[in-house]
Parts: C-alpha cells; structure tokens; sequence
C-alpha cells in the first residue's frame, strides 16, 4: 500500500472543466497499456478507433459537470461504481438525437478534471490486477436524461445527463489524446 499524502497551499479546483467525449464501446480497436499493473494510469499511447469511427463532443454547462464515485457491493465483493453527469443547456431535436443514440449504447467516456487538467477513462477497466493490459469488457452506460424546459425565465432548460460505471477501481488516468478524427 502506497503513502496518501496531500500538499496544503496547492490548487484544488472542483468539477469537471472543457468538454466530455463520448465513443461506443464497438467503435474502439485498441487501447493503450497502464504504464505498469501497479498503476491506473495510461502510457502515452493513444486510442484508437476503428475505420471511420471517432470520438464524439459533448458541451456542458460550466460548473455543472461531476465525477462522483463511492464503494458498492458486499465484504468480499467490494466495488467501485462511478457517475459522471453535466448539464447540457438547451432542448431540441439535437438533444433528443443525442439521448436516443447513448440509451442502450455501451460507451467509452473521456473526461477533464478541474484540479489536476488530466483525462479520465470511464469503460475500460483493468481486469487482472497483476497485469497493465485494459480492457472495454465492463462499458459505461448511458443512466439518464432528465430534460425539463424549466418554467421561470430564469430557470434552466436542457438537461442532466448521467452515465454510470462500475469496477474493481476508480477511473483510470489517460495519458493520451482524444481521438476526435475518424481513422482511416
């Protein structure tokens, strides 16, 4: 077991920051390896997608983008389950089409934190904890879309959008680049 140490007096900024990016489990070909089965952190390599295929954007208001993540399951059986939600600020037939493409679709979710500016991974899991290879057989799922038009004219529309993902470990630290280009 590792020390867990912190630096008073460092920035520690909270939430999520830029935008999130979002891919079906199917359209990945290959990920990278941890940098060692100690750790839960990439090596440099990237991403890739399989022919034509590619990461898609998805905005969100600021200050409304959350990782939360907290133990599930029994003694013996302890897991890690990981929500991230946002909120995007306006309703529309964009929105409609974007919830019905992630509902049932298993995912791979890259994001920002605000503290460190580092990306996560939320669908790939490390398996085998004596091993860096990562695998997309436990996805992310799309988990809601509450959409409201709100009813003041201060109030906000759009909606909150959710995914959850649950493993053996937090998300894993990605040390690549989004692949925001469809490949070749």
């Amino acid at each position: 077991m590792n020390d867990l140490l912190f630096t008073t007096g460092n920035d520690n900024l909270a939430g999520l920051v830029g935008e999130i990016y979002l891919c079906p489990q199917a359209d990945i070909a290959s990920l990278p390896a941890l940098t060692s089965a100690a750790s839960l952190k990439t090596a440099a390599a990237q991403i890739v997608n399989a022919s034509t295929k590619k990461f898609s954007r998805l905005y969100f208001t600021d200050e409304t983008g959350k990782i939360d993540t907290k133990t599930v399951g029994e003694r013996d059986g302890k897991a890690r389950e990981s929500v991230l939600s946002c909120r995007y600020p306006k309703l529309g037939t964009e929105l409609a089409d974007f919830i019905s493409d992630c509902q049932n679709t298993p995912s791979v979710i890259i994001y920002r934190q605000a503290n460190t500016g580092k990306l996560y991974l939320l669908g790939v899991a490390r398996l085998d904890k004596t091993s860096s290879v990562l695998s997309k057989e436990i996805p992310a799922y799309f988990e809601a879309g509450e959409s409201s038009s709100g009813e003041k004219r201060a109030d906000q529309n759009g909606s909150l959008l959710s995914w959850k993902f649950t493993c053996a470990h937090d998300p894993i630290e990605y040390a690549g680049t989004v692949p925001l280009t469809p490949a070749a």
